[in-house]
């Protein structure tokens, strides 16, 4: 009771409204990482069609069959024959 009502109210205040805003940025932080999560759902989505796609063409190249150059190329990067 050192402090005058008038303090104490303000201090009331503010930590009133630092909590509503706490609060607005804490929602827009899981509206941030909602979104975020839906683009990498549909990235994912996205890589798996294309891995699928091509999954033959590296098989081929695996194979020794294609054009040389590209065949060279794939069979010069190991990390490639792990897609394989």
């Amino acid at each position: 009771m050192d402090q005058p009502r008038q303090v104490r109210i303000q201090a009331f205040q503010a930590a009133q409204k630092k909590k509503e805003d706490q609060a607005k940025e804490l929602l827009k932080k899981k509206e941030r990482e909602k979104e975020e999560a839906a683009k990498m759902a549909a990235q994912v989505a996205v890589n798996g069609r294309i891995a699928s796609s091509m999954k033959k063409y590296w098989a081929a190249l695996s194979n020794g069959e294609g054009d040389v150059s590209e065949v060279r190329r794939f069979r010069r990067k190991p990390e490639l024959g792990l897609l394989v």
